[in-house]
């Protein structure tokens, strides 16, 4: 953020992120925050036809049976951030020296590390979902940010275990002009085929929180969940032009009381 925030009068739209984690709380952002927990949330308000393939949810490490998992695969700690093991071909997995990440995985509550209130309650469990190809490539990775119900602003990123690049697009799909963690992709990316579907799924999904965003995969042409996170990179996202982080917290509507 570069400088101490304002949570008295909090303005911009990482101090009205930081505002919301420290004194906003909602059950149901815990139950959101939960990997696994999230899909009951999503069937209940669209239904299951946005929901990546469940292979299997496990309470400890020795219930996987490894096995039987598919060549490929993504493991997943339900009440972490990041805490993935993203397999694209099973023979080439140390077993056994993943077993040991996901053991200090599971004993680590990530509210104690950035006081994201959410993720304090959340029992740990690891979930093994379908790994998501389209056309032989990992596809882009659509990230809605919705304030007060409304898609703000889309962050595209594109070839993420490469050279990653993140462009930002605002709802009529025209580019922002906006630098985030990545640089902006110089190519022209074609507006995803189920980009309506994207918006009137990411609004259901975030009208009840003053802030949500959420993911999407598009995998031939369907629209595919990935995740809410309420704190994106923790309520400090360096936004170049630094201006733009004034503009949205002006469109942010906080309940102070």
């Amino acid at each position: 953020m570069g400088e101490f925030p304002n949570l008295k009068n909090p303005k911009s739209f990482n101090e009205k992120l930081q505002f919301l984690k420290l004194y906003h709380r909602d059950p149901l952002m815990t139950q959101c925050a939960d990997k696994y927990e999230v899909r009951k949330y999503i069937s209940e308000k669209i239904g299951d036809h946005v929901l990546n393939e469940l292979y299997g949810v496990y309470d400890s490490v020795e219930e996987i049976d490894f096995g039987s998992l598919p060549k490929e695969f993504v493991m997943k700690v339900t009440h972490g951030s990041g805490q993935n093991l993203i397999c694209k071909d099973k023979s080439e997995i140390d077993w056994n020296k993943e077993k040991e990440n996901l053991k200090k995985y599971m004993k680590k509550n990530h509210y104690y590390f950035n006081g994201e209130w959410p993720y304090k309650d959340i029992k740990p469990r690891i979930i093994v979902e379908k790994f998501l190809t389209d056309k032989g490539t990992v596809p882009m990775d659509y990230k809605l940010f919705c304030i007060n119900g409304y898609v703000e602003f889309i962050v595209v990123d594109e070839d993420r275990f490469g050279e990653h690049k993140q462009t930002l697009y605002d709802k009529g799909w025209n580019k922002l002009g906006v630098k985030m963690t990545y640089e902006n992709s110089k190519n022209n990316i074609e507006k995803p085929k189920s980009f309506d579907d994207m918006l009137d799924v990411a609004e259901k999904l975030s009208k009840p929180f003053p802030f949500a965003r959420i993911d999407f995969y598009e995998v031939k042409e369907k629209l595919v969940f990935g995740e809410i996170t309420f704190y994106p990179k923790s309520g400090c996202i360096n936004f170049s032009p630094s201006t733009f982080n004034n503009e949205l917290g002006e469109r942010f509507n906080v309940n102070y009381n």
